[in-house]
């Protein structure tokens, strides 16, 4: 498995997703909002499927791996994410390893220094945002912000959530999320990079 999903995901990527790509090859300020929410669209299932993949090969089979071979016992990498009604569970769940690092370094001596819980929230979500950025970012050589401005929006939409309709949806607005967007944000990171790539110029037109 650790090695044939890979290259599993290499064809979803190359059959799948790059014709997609290319036949947005235009600036998103230029693309008209209809045909944009097409390639999204389009976008959404096998993105869907690679994160899936990809999730599954790196949080089971590579940190068991890994594991089995130091003779690590903790084996909690992640939890039942896909379960969960609230997006904190998800985010607390999905990744647990950067999450308890988070708790243990971060969120507790935030706590003891008189930090309101969501003062402490707010600020673990922060740097998850630098940090995932900073992931994506420097391997592409562009900074757009894309992965940043989303992981800090959970903290305004969890707390609407909450407000509106006190957690019943959670679960449907988690997978809402997890199907449409992240395809949005794996489509502006892949179009940008195929622009700069391709044509030699930035794409900062969804901005200005």
């Amino acid at each position: 498995e650790v090695v044939f999903l890979p290259q599993l995901v290499l064809g979803l990527i190359q059959q799948w997703i790059v014709p997609i790509i290319q036949k947005s090859m235009k600036p998103i300020n230029e693309i008209e909002s209809s045909v944009l929410m097409e390639y999204l669209l389009k976008l959404a299932v096998p993105n869907h499927f690679v994160w899936m993949i990809l999730f599954y090969w790196f949080f089971h089979c590579c940190l068991n791996l890994i594991a089995e071979l130091l003779c690590f016992g903790d084996r909690e990498f992640y939890l039942d994410w896909w379960n969960t009604n609230n997006l904190l569970h998800f985010w607390s769940s999905w990744n647990r390893p950067f999450h308890v690092w988070l708790i243990r370094h971060v969120y507790k001596p935030l706590l003891l220094h008189g930090y309101e819980k969501l003062q402490a929230q707010t600020i673990l979500f922060l740097i998850s945002a630098i940090v995932y950025e900073y992931v994506i970012s420097v391997p592409l050589k562009m900074f757009r912000f894309w992965i940043f401005t989303t992981v800090l929006a959970q903290v305004p939409l969890f707390w609407l959530i909450e407000k509106i309709s006190g957690g019943h949806c959670g679960n449907a607005i988690l997978w809402l999320n997890v199907v449409l967007g992240t395809p949005l944000v794996v489509f502006l990171y892949c179009h940008d990079y195929y622009v700069q790539q391709k044509l030699s110029r930035p794409c900062w037109g969804f901005f200005f």
